[in-house]
């Protein structure tokens, strides 16, 4: 078996996880792996080479195909969960780490400084102003207005944008987090 580090280093590509995860539920074709994960089959081999010659996976022939496994005797299957874990708890936690950011860059004293302009910022701030707002509850256009007022002056444009952004909506001047 290899060092442990080679399999790290090995594990550290988000296509050799999904490989790995893929295999976790049964053995596969490469044919079947490049179609399920939308990678080319010439980019599936190149993984499956690199996770077999660490012995993370095996192959065997049948009739003119390779059928890959895992080799769960390398990775106790504890091990194998917590890495599988890690790598999406550390995606939670960047895109946790993004939005932080974009709140911080676009507040200042609990004032909304500017709404922005591309997409996914302005989702994040909307996002953020919706906690003003309980799920279940109806709002009038004042409540709503009023809530708002106090971040930003434009509040016409942030409850239209909810609405836009089918994060509220709005039906007989009635507003309603969805």
């Amino acid at each position: 078996m290899m060092s442990l580090a080679k399999v790290f280093k090995v594990l550290g590509d988000e296509a050799r996880l999904s490989i790995i995860r893929s295999l976790t539920e049964k053995d596969l074709y490469a044919e079947v792996l490049a179609e399920r994960l939308s990678l080319s089959p010439g980019t599936i081999t190149h993984h499956l080479k690199k996770l077999e010659a660490v012995g993370l996976i095996k192959s065997r022939k049948e009739q003119y195909y390779k059928v890959f496994s895992l080799q769960k005797k390398v990775l106790d299957k504890n091990i194998l969960n917590s890495i599988l874990e890690v790598s999406i708890s550390n995606e939670d936690e960047n895109e946790v780490q993004y939005e932080q950011k974009i709140i911080k860059s676009f507040f200042k004293n609990g004032e909304l400084k500017s709404i922005p302009v591309q997409r996914k910022k302005r989702l994040v701030i909307l996002k953020h102003l919706l906690q003003e707002f309980k799920k279940g509850r109806d709002y009038t256009e004042a409540e709503v207005n009023e809530r708002l007022e106090k971040y930003n002056e434009d509040f016409c444009t942030i409850r239209r944008e909810f609405i836009a952004e089918k994060l509220m909506s709005r039906k007989s001047g009635v507003y309603r987090v969805v």
